[in-house]
């Protein structure tokens, strides 16, 4: 009766468990389980046991697990701390170990390859100008696209003559003295010097890189020829001989390219600029004023702002005075 009405019957004394359930599959079917009050008291004690185990069993290894998660961790961030220690003392030519797969060690992997970069930038120092560094940071992707920027070209006059009647070591330091205020005037308005050709020098002004780059590449050149007289009047005191030189602008796109192989790479400027500056620095010896010739791409936008004249060739100008 009690199990009509309530659909099923749980009964227990200090001896006895009863349980009864109608079977749904066949109606009218009970299933009656018989078993000591002891043994059902056992299996619930076994379970309860086995239930703590299991719980112990998974705190621990979630604790193995986390413990072995922060060793790595600890270990991961002494090894760089360490390297970044080594290379504020100016060493770059160590590794750190890296191993596994984790993201741990392509943290050390980056930072071994960023102590490989830093070596060949510690390497290129000497010979490559900050500017050019900063430009070869941004990727050789970057310098293969073309970029609108200023071409300055200049070289000395008559510099064959020079090398022939004077010791190199003359000419040398004249070149040292000579290139050193192209550089410093170049970085001080933002250019990047892509090379020297024995008594020439090139240098770029990208148009990314300052919004004033067009008066930016001008000034440079004006700077240095109001200093070069400067230069000459000290040479000629210590009874050496003086230079003159030219400059020729122009404004296009631009593109640096690395050539070479591993063992040695040279930066290349290419575009119709590159060639353009130098026709014009050529010309320049024929100028009335200051030597310094812009293309008319550039002419055309700097008439408000300096003196021109009509150059001594076609499609350029002269500034005609500081």
């Amino acid at each position: 009766q009690e199990i009509r009405q309530q659909g099923s019957m749980f009964f227990h004394n200090d001896s006895l468990a009863i349980s009864a359930m109608p079977v749904s599959l066949f109606s009218g079917w009970t299933v009656l389980s018989l078993q000591s009050t002891q043994a059902m008291n056992q299996r619930l004690e076994n379970l309860n046991r086995g239930f703590w185990l299991a719980l112990v069993f998974t705190v621990g290894i979630t604790a193995l697990v986390l413990w072995l998660i922060i060793m790595r961790i600890e270990n991961i961030s002494s090894s760089l701390k360490e390297g970044f220690r080594e290379f504020d003392r100016g060493k770059t030519d160590h590794q750190l170990i890296s191993r596994g797969w984790d993201e741990g060690t392509k943290a050390t992997q980056a930072f071994n390859h960023f102590l490989k970069e830093a070596a060949t930038m510690q390497r290129m120092l000497p010979f490559v100008s900050k500017p050019m560094l900063d430009l070869l940071s941004e990727g050789e992707e970057s310098l293969k696209q073309e970029h609108e920027a200023v071409v300055l070209f200049s070289d000395i006059r008559s510099f064959t003559t020079i090398s022939e009647n004077w010791s190199p070591e003359e000419v040398v330091e004249m070149l040292n003295a000579y290139f050193e205020i192209w550089q410093r005037h170049a970085e001080k308005f933002g250019g990047v010097v892509e090379r020297f050709i024995g008594d020439a020098i090139r240098i770029v002004y990208f148009a990314n890189r300052s919004q004033h780059y067009l008066q930016d590449a001008i000034e440079t050149a004006i700077a240095v020829r109001r200093e070069l007289p400067s230069l000459n009047q000290a040479r000629e005191a210590q009874g050496q001989f003086t230079i003159q030189n030219g400059v020729g602008l122009c404004r296009g796109k631009v593109r640096i390219l690395l050539v070479g192989d591993d063992s040695k790479l040279e930066f290349l400027a290419q575009g119709y600029a590159v060639y353009r500056s130098e026709e014009l620095e050529t010309m320049s010896k024929e100028g009335q004023g200051t030597q310094i010739l812009l293309d008319d791409s550039l002419a055309s936008e700097m008439k408000p702002f300096y003196s021109l004249i009509d150059g001594p060739g076609s499609g350029c100008s002269e500034i005609l005075r500081f």
